[in-house]
């Protein structure tokens, strides 16, 4: 999805528009139900309920605001530092990612 993200500040024809979107699609159809299957198995199933309807409603934000967003940066001609950001944004959360399931590796070998 970042590459796909980061493509789409470079596409001026419609192909490269066709082709990053696709990749950036693709990516997201992937990585949402993959985090939510992710963000269940971090709590209780007591906590599951509360935490799963937090992501669902941050999930909702961020659609109401990030196409307002986008669209003001589009149509001032930052297609670039909008792709890039959303590219970011992504690259930032597969870190963090892969921190976490680092620590809980660590802490998962140190309690065995």
């Amino acid at each position: 999805a970042a590459a796909g993200y980061a493509l789409l500040g470079f596409s001026f024809g419609i192909a490269l528009l066709l082709v990053a979107a696709s990749f950036a699609s693709f990516g997201n159809g992937i990585l949402r139900p993959a985090l939510t299957s992710l963000i269940t198995q971090q709590v209780s199933r007591t906590e599951q309920g509360v935490v799963l309807g937090l992501n669902q409603s941050l999930l909702s934000i961020a659609q109401i605001i990030g196409p307002a967003i986008a669209g003001a940066m589009i149509d001032r001609g930052l297609l670039t530092v909008w792709a890039l950001w959303a590219a970011l944004i992504m690259a930032v959360a597969l870190v963090l990612n892969r921190k976490a399931r680092a620590a809980r590796n660590e802490a998962e070998a140190a309690a065995a």
